[in-house]
C-alpha cells in the first residue's frame, strides 16, 4: 500500500512519471499528492496490462503527458481498470489526449466523487476514452476544462462510458463538444447530469457524430453556447435519445 506520500517533479521518458503499474498489479494508493510529474504516457501514474490500482483521496495537480503523442496528463490506463474515488485533478495537461485521464484499449475505470478543473489536452480536456474503453463516471464535477479541438471535458471514440450525476460547467472545445464529444459508434449513457455555460464551435454541451447514439436522461442544459450550430446538442450522422431533459 502507498499512503500519505507526496510525489513531486518526477519524470519518466516513457510511462508513469511517478508510479508504473504493470502485469496485474493492484496497489492501493491513498491520501497522496502528485504534482508536477511528467511522462509521455501517464504524467503521474501509468496502469498497464490488466493493472487495476485503487486510488483514493489523492490530489493530482500540474502533471503532464509530454511528447507529440502525450496521453493521460495524470493517469494513463491501457487494458486496465483502476478505481478512482474522491480525488482532485487540477491543471493537468496532455500534449494529445486526456488532460487528466486517458482510457485506452478496453480500459474501464470507475471514477467516483472526483473533481476535474482546468485540465487541458487537444482531445478530451479531462477524460479521453478510445478503443472500447467505457469508464463509469459517477457524481463528478467538471469545470473549466478545455480541449484545443474536441471534447472539452470528455472525449469518446468507439467507447460508451456511463456518466451519472455529474456537473459540467464552463468547459470548452475549440471545435466540437464543449463538454462531451462522441464519435465512431460511441453510445454513452448520460443520466441526471447538469450542463451549464459550456461552449464550442459546434455542440456547446454535447456533440455526436459517425453513428454515435448517446442516451441522455434527466439532464439539465442551461447557458451553453456555440459560434455556429447546436447550442446544447449537435448531431451528425447520429441518433441520440433525450428523455425528461430541461
Amino acid at each position: 500500500n502507498i499512503t500519505n506520500c507526496t510525489f513531486s517533479g518526477n519524470t519518466a521518458s516513457y510511462r508513469g512519471g511517478a508510479i508504473w503499474c504493470a502485469d496485474n498489479s493492484t496497489p492501493t494508493i491513498t491520501d497522496c499528492v502528485f504534482s508536477g510529474n511528467s511522462a509521455d504516457f501517464g504524467g503521474a501514474i501509468c496502469c498497464y496490462e490488466s493493472s487495476s490500482p485503487t486510488i483514493t483521496n489523492c490530489t493530482f495537480s500540474d502533471n503532464r503527458a509530454t511528447g507529440s503523442y502525450g496521453e493521460g496528463g495524470a493517469i494513463y490506463c491501457k487494458s486496465s481498470s483502476p478505481t478512482v474515488d474522491n480525488c482532485t485533478f487540477s491543471g493537468n495537461d496532455a500534449n494529445l489526449d486526456g488532460g487528466a485521464i486517458e482510457c485506452y484499449d478496453n480500459s474501464s475505470p470507475t471514477i467516483t466523487d472526483c473533481t476535474f478543473s482546468s485540465n487541458s489536452a487537444q482531445y478530451g480536456g479531462a477524460i479521453h476514452c478510445q478503443n472500447s474503453s467505457s469508464p463509469t463516471v459517477i457524481n463528478c464535477n467538471f469545470s473549466g476544462n478545455s480541449a484545443q479541438f474536441r471534447g472539452g471535458a470528455i472525449y469518446c471514440k468507439s467507447s460508451s462510458p456511463s456518466i451519472t450525476g455529474c456537473t459540467f460547467s464552463g468547459n470548452s472545445a475549440g471545435w466540437y463538444g464543449g463538454a462531451i464529444f462522441c464519435r465512431d459508434s460511441s453510445s454513452p449513457g448520460i443520466t441526471n447530469c447538469t450542463f451549464s455555460d459550456n461552449r464550442a464551435d459546434y455542440g456547446g454541451a454535447v456533440y455526436c457524430s459517425y453513428s454515435s447514439s448517446p442516451s441522455i436522461t434527466g439532464c439539465t442544459f442551461s447557458g451553453n453556447s456555440v459560434n455556429w450550430y447546436g447550442g446544447a446538442i449537435y448531431c451528425k450522422s447520429s441518433s441520440p435519445t433525450a428523455t425528461n431533459c430541461t
